[in-house]
């Protein structure tokens, strides 16, 4: 029974492996816009359809104001820059929704630059309603691994 819980769990960590690396990194600097596509089962998958890169210093008091006024109902926009809160210097994550419905994702962080992602909290996506997420330490690239729709 140990030896079948053994390779449960190595083949388990084996398949999430696969698919984190199968996802297209977003790299620090860099305005993004997602498409999100949904199947049959409502299961959600996306592509990154622009980049761009992001000159200068992302403020969190005006960073709502780089967004398209009107993002399409299936797309979502995002930078991620370093930036600051107040005096404090971080790594801001903004994003803006078209979506219809509020939605939670699922975002890995690669901290010192080797490729070795680690999950990290975030806060929904709500439409029209930007979001930002902090960091106090270096982010190079992060992944966004799934999406899944709330149930109020």
């Amino acid at each position: 029974m140990r030896i079948l819980t053994f390779f449960f769990i190595l083949f388990a960590s084996f398949v999430h492996g696969q698919k984190l690396k199968n996802i297209e990194a977003i790299k620090l600097n860099t305005k993004f816009t997602l498409e999100l596509h949904t199947d049959s089962l409502n299961n959600f998958s996306y592509n990154i359809v622009s980049t761009e890169p992001f000159e200068g210093e992302l403020k969190m008091n005006s960073a709502f104001k780089l967004f398209d006024e009107n993002i399409k109902e299936n797309q979502i926009q995002g930078i991620l820059a370093i930036g600051t809160f107040g005096s404090q210097r971080s790594i801001l994550l903004a994003m803006k929704s078209g979506l219809k419905k509020s939605f939670q994702y699922e975002l890995m962080i690669d901290v010192k630059g080797k490729g070795r992602f680690k999950k990290t909290s975030i806060h929904p996506l709500h439409l029209g309603v930007p979001s930002i997420e902090m960091w106090p330490y270096n982010i190079n690239l992060i992944k966004i691994v799934s999406f899944q729709i709330i149930k109020l």
